[in-house]
């Protein structure tokens, strides 16, 4: 092996050594995801990140600033955005360890006022303000409590918080069943995010084509690329505008 290739070679190998030794793994191969939905948010935006100018995502059901955290690897690349989750106590954790973020403990939905959201716990991803989803997925009967919370329409916390954004690189919609709603109550001519992750409850790539809020985004021009398993009966589904993917 020639000195010029050593040299080429070593210094890449060197900085994994490096963060393993550190972080106790290779950040560039790791995912905070539940289960690589940032991985694969990653390869969509790929020609975004290696330019290096920071973008701008929105993570609705955002549930914690780390764990499951669809946006923590964006985060911490200088990336910023909103993280909306309804959980009461749930915006404090984002705001000491993502500062730079906007982060806001409220629901979305198609119109404005107040739901009750069912409480699980503080822990638990499936908290939601869906009975019936609960109950499709075997587990209404963990609920602890009924919590009254505000929501809000997303194109109304947007326009809120426009002077923070001139475009949505992506948006990630986690919310336990009400996914439709949530897309529903946004302008999509106003703000129209290149990538859209969305939850939904989908076994087969047939279930996604079909289902109602894959259909919704086809009607804004939205394809779907991409679907990454949860649960046997849930899965990520990724939906790109094709002029506005980078």
């Amino acid at each position: 092996m020639t000195r010029k290739l050593i040299r080429k070679i070593l210094p890449s190998n060197l900085k994994a050594h490096v963060r393993r030794a550190i972080l106790g793994f290779d950040f560039e191969n790791y995912y905070f995801s539940q289960c690589g939905e940032d991985y694969v948010l990653r390869s969509l935006l790929k020609k975004k990140l290696k330019s290096g100018k920071p973008g701008f995502y929105v993570d609705v059901g955002a549930f914690d600033p780390f764990r499951h955290s669809n946006t923590f690897f964006f985060y911490k690349r200088g990336w910023r955005g909103i993280n909306i989750d309804p959980r009461p106590g749930s915006a404090q954790p984002f705001r000491k360890h993502r500062p730079e973020d906007i982060s806001l403990e409220l629901g979305v939905s198609d119109e404005e006022g107040t739901l009750n959201f069912q409480f699980i716990g503080d822990d638990s991803p499936m908290n939601s303000f869906s009975r019936e989803s609960l109950e499709r997925l075997g587990a209404l009967d963990r609920v602890q409590r009924e919590i009254p919370v505000t929501v809000k329409r997303l194109d109304q916390i947007l326009g809120e918080h426009e002077d923070r954004f001139e475009q949505i690189d992506f948006m990630t919609i986690d919310v336990e069943g009400l996914d439709l709603q949530v897309l529903s109550s946004n302008d999509w001519d106003r703000f129209c995010p290149s990538v859209v992750a969305i939850e939904i409850e989908s076994t087969t790539l047939d279930d996604v084509a079909s289902n109602p809020s894959a259909r919704f985004l086809a009607e804004h021009g939205y394809v779907a690329v991409a679907k990454n398993v949860v649960t046997q009966t849930v899965c990520t589904a990724f939906f790109v505008k094709p002029e506005l993917t980078y």
